[in-house]
């Protein structure tokens, strides 16, 4: 499983630690009753929207590494 997720991370472009906290994020979050990370929004607010676009991207791309579907 660690040589799994070290591959997944590395293709990902993050450490371990990163994708760990990552994917559990992603797991936790699907419980939250209204899905809605008020911090988070504020954060994205606050970048131009040249840097929400780049930074959607990123995370995306990083996200589809992890869980094994990357092109």
């Amino acid at each position: 499983m660690l040589a799994a997720l070290d591959e997944r991370a590395q293709t990902a472009g993050v450490s371990r630690a990163g994708a760990v906290r990552l994917l559990l994020e992603r797991a936790l979050s699907a419980s939250v009753d209204d899905g809605v990370d008020r911090t988070q929004i504020a954060q994205r607010l606050a970048l131009t929207p040249a840097q929400r676009v780049s930074r959607m991207a990123e995370e995306t791309r990083r996200m589809l590494a992890l869980t094994g579907r990357a092109s």
